[in-house]
Formats: C-alpha cells, structure tokens, sequence
C-alpha cells in the first residue's frame, strides 16, 4: 500500500527560514570603498530553504 503522507515518494519536503538572511531573501554587501548595499541572497529562493525529510510514517520505504 503506497503511503499517504509522502504519496509513496519516501521523503517529505519542509521549509524553513533561510540563516544566512534570516528569512529576508536579501543580504547588506559591504563594497571595497566602505559603502553598503542590499543583494538578494544566493542561499535561498526567496528567503526560504527546502529541505527533504525521511517520512515518519514509512520510514522512507514510500509504502505501509
């Protein structure tokens, strides 16, 4: 029986807030001549991080 939770895939995806812009999607660069400026962050999509998690449920197999 294929399971519900993961939809048989074994992994289930979860998002956090990114640590390098804590959520922000941009970071301050600091520029040679001691000036500022904001730049999106190369870390995330959007200041969020997608992460797959073994599903608890399954155990990863993607079947019960």
């Amino acid at each position: 029986m294929v399971c519900e939770k993961c939809g048989g895939n074994g992994v289930i995806a979860v998002s956090g807030a990114c640590p390098r812009c804590n959520g922000t999607g941009e970071v301050i660069v600091y520029d040679d001549d001691g000036g500022e400026h904001m730049e999106t962050c190369a870390n995330c999509d959007f200041g969020l991080i997608f992460l797959e998690q073994t599903c608890s449920v399954c155990g990863g197999a993607g079947h019960i």
